[in-house]
């Protein structure tokens, strides 16, 4: 099978001298590319996965040689798309340390182009390519075998939690069942025992919402929240888990200003930095957190990949060993600890990084061994309409308990008992229900009652063909002004049409009848506020 070989260059001699070089090496029949700008040079590359070599000169008509690189090169690989040699007629050790940075094998000069150095050149270029393919190759080898372990790991700390969760709710239940048998029943105990079974299912809750985080299958669900609250909230907490030994302080700044985050997920981001700065401390030392409001500027937004503006910034800071030199630089990627085998899976610092990229803002360390660490979180403050109620787990717990609806709703689940746990919700908030298992069925029904239906409350994932998606798409176009408020356990983005829910509400399961009073009650303000 032939070659092909790419030259970009708009000078016809050097081309020439190329094509001369590369079949003086090869018998086999070659396929000379030879291109004189880069905006072909890089439509070429996209549109062909056959190229053998490159040849790239830095002075080309329409951009320069490096720009072209940085459009080609892969980080995560270091790799281009092929073997490259970079020409160029200006002699600067700039340019070939970024040619070489960017992609780029091997980098000569065009006064001291011949047959013979550019048949050393392809050799190198060959050579060089080849030993990073492979390397990449034996890492991702080993990271796939890391991750392996990792998630062994995983697996049996989360098979622990959820049977420790389900003894604490079995155990209840048999004791709900055996006030029930006695004449006389306990309603205190009784109502002990419920409110145990709740608070167990809902740790349930959220020990799955944190693993769909790790497996990104759910989205974030930002709220506005004082980051001094949460602190204060999880001092008590680290003060029983981490060692006597260890001595808490925190340093809030009592004028901080409110950020939009994940609640849960910057509490478990404090949570998981302060644990991390405990197993650096096995003797003992001090934990501060602290907290300020910050102005960036030009230069220190450049350097967090950030916009300049407005920043909350919330440091923790240990006194511990420090981080080792050798994974600081890859402190933040999927699997990298620092601690022995099976004693961490290297999944922490990668979500917390992911949460907070995702919540627009930076996370950074120093580290110095024997004298501690500091990490700062970075996230934007956020303006609050005072009048405005925060839209947490805390709030709902204050919604209007007389609320109240009147309206016509089309339920659709395919799971039995949800369907009749959710009826008996809507009703009991003087909801008018049609029930429906599929979407087809639902279709069916709202062609029926379409007069009669106000809104559209559909599970996504459900068998037959039509998902809750499609199911709503139908619908609205046949009743353009009905209400839509989808339900879910996860995100799966195979779904088809799941990105057209975008901008509708989501009541994420399991979910509490105070939840659903407070996605229903957004609606009704939201079609008050229309007319």
């Amino acid at each position: 099978m032939g070659k092909a070989v790419l030259i970009i260059d708009d000078d016809i001699n050097d081309r020439m001298l190329i094509k001369r070089s590369v079949q003086s090496r090869n018998n086999n029949d070659i396929e000379f590319i030879e291109l004189k700008t880069a905006k072909e040079a890089l439509e070429t590359i996209n549109n062909r996965n056959d190229i053998d070599y490159i040849f790239l000169d830095y002075m080309l008509p329409d951009m320069d040689g490096i720009s072209v690189l940085k459009s080609t090169y892969d980080k995560q690989r270091d790799l281009g798309p092929a073997p490259i040699i970079m020409m160029t007629g200006q002699g600067s050790e700039a340019i070939a340390i970024d040619a070489i940075r960017y992609g780029a094998q091997d980098y000569i000069m065009k006064n001291n182009m011949s047959r013979d150095t550019l048949n050393i050149a392809i050799a190198k270029a060959k050579e060089v390519f080849e030993l990073k393919k492979a390397n990449h190759e034996t890492k991702q080898i080993l990271l796939h075998s890391q991750k392996m372990d990792a998630i062994g790991n995983l697996t049996g700390g989360v098979a622990h939690d959820f049977n420790n969760l389900l003894t604490v709710i079995l155990g209840n239940i048999h004791d709900v069942n055996m006030q029930c048998e006695k004449e006389e029943i306990n309603r205190e105990d009784l109502l002990n025992r419920i409110k145990n079974i709740e608070n167990t299912t809902e740790r349930g809750a959220n020990l799955v919402r944190k693993l769909m985080l790790f497996a990104r299958q759910k989205s974030l669900e930002p709220v506005p929240l004082n980051p001094n609250q949460m602190i204060e909230e999880i001092e008590s907490l680290l003060r029983r888990t981490l060692e006597r030994s260890i001595d808490i302080t925190l340093n809030l700044d009592g004028n901080i200003k409110t950020i939009s985050v994940d609640a849960s997920q910057l509490e478990h981001a404090l949570i998981n930095i302060s644990l991390n700065a405990r197993d650096a401390m096995p003797d003992g030392g001090k934990l501060d957190i602290s907290t300020q409001n910050i102005q960036l500027s030009k230069e220190e937004a450049i350097e967090l990949d950030l916009p300049p503006g407005e920043y909350i910034r919330i440091d923790i800071a240990d006194t511990g060993t420090g981080i080792n030199e050798n994974v600081m630089e890859n402190i933040f990627d999927p699997f990298v600890t620092t601690k022995e085998i099976g004693k961490g899976t290297g999944l922490g610092l990668s979500v917390v990084y992911g949460f907070i990229k995702e919540s627009k803002g930076a996370i950074k360390f120093k580290s110095k061994k024997d004298h501690g660490t500091v990490f700062s979180l970075y996230f934007p403050t956020k303006e609050i309409d005072k009048n405005k109620n925060m839209h947490n787990d805390i709030e709902v717990d204050f919604i209007d308990q007389n609320f109240k609806g009147t309206d016509t709703i089309l339920l659709v689940e395919d799971e039995e008992e949800i369907k009749f746990v959710a009826s008996t919700m809507l009703k009991e908030m003087g909801y008018k229900v049609i029930e429906a298992s599929t979407g087809d069925e639902a279709l069916e029904i709202f062609q029926k009652y379409k007069d009669e239906i106000d809104i559209l409350f559909t599970d996504i994932t459900m068998p037959g063909e039509l998902n809750g998606v499609q199911l709503a798409a139908r619908i609205e176009s046949i009743k353009p002004e009905i209400e839509l408020l989808f339900t879910t356990g996860y995100i799966d983005a195979s779904v088809p049409d799941i990105k057209h829910i975008e901008n509708y509400p989501m009541l994420y399961k399991p979910y509490r009848i105070n939840h659903l009073k407070l996605k229903l009650k957004e609606i009704r303000d939201k079609k008050v506020s229309k007319h």
